[in-house]
């Protein structure tokens, strides 16, 4: 499979004071994968008016539209920063992703794709996961 295929899809978390680079990622990863679907989990989303932006093939997705327990998220919210809830719920924009296509590749939502990500692609048709590291060599 290549990921110009319509088996791929992409996906991020973020906070609403975050749309804006989340919407970047998912521009850059769709521009560098045509035919591709892109889903924004948008962590407070559930407690604030919807958010008006919206583009073709991507989508905005609260926690609680995900299903996700609105208690559990409640809960969440009182102990973890927005940062530590949105890392939480990678798996869960993950799943949402994985329900378009075969492939489904995260995406931190202050990444902007530039090339597109053939061999990961490729690779996580042959494995189950796929992890990218940050660094290669050890810093200093």
């Amino acid at each position: 499979m290549t990921s110009t295929g319509a088996g791929l899809a992409g996906c991020t978390v973020a906070t609403r004071s975050y749309l804006a680079d989340a919407r970047l990622a998912a521009r850059s990863f769709l521009d560098q994968h045509p035919g591709a679907r892109f889903t924004i989990v948008v962590v407070d989303g559930d407690h604030m008016p919807p958010a008006t932006w919206s583009a073709r093939d991507v989508e905005l997705r609260t926690p609680t539209e995900l299903r996700f327990p609105a208690d559990e998220l409640l809960r969440m919210a009182a102990i973890y920063t927005p940062f530590e809830i949105a890392c939480a719920l990678k798996p869960l924009a993950l799943r949402r992703a994985l329900e378009h296509a075969d492939v489904a590749v995260y995406v931190d939502g202050d990444v902007e794709v530039l090339h597109p990500m053939d061999e990961l692609v490729d690779a996580a048709g042959v494995h189950d996961v796929v992890l990218v590291p940050h660094v290669l060599d050890p810093v200093p």
